[in-house]
């Protein structure tokens, strides 16, 4: 990337709905003689990746309006 940074790709899916949440890598980098290691902490987030399922549900919707005209208040 040449900006001192890095991509890491699992070739794995990461789930976080498994028993594990967190993976800690240690990586290591060297160009010539030079090395440098790094410990990285991996720790999954969850996401709602499920789409809602609705069965068997009924919407009921109360559509009225009353107003009493021998009354102070009124409804709308």
């Amino acid at each position: 990337m040449g900006d001192g940074s890095f991509k890491l790709i699992s070739k794995v899916a990461l789930d976080y709905e498994s028993l594990r949440k967190n993976y800690t890598l240690e990586v290591q980098a060297s160009s010539q003689h030079m090395i440098t290691k790094a410990t990285v902490i991996v720790k999954l987030q969850d996401t709602n990746d499920n789409k809602p399922e609705l069965k068997n549900f009924t919407i009921v919707v109360n559509n009225y309006r009353y107003i009493n005209k021998s009354s102070f208040h009124s409804w709308q």
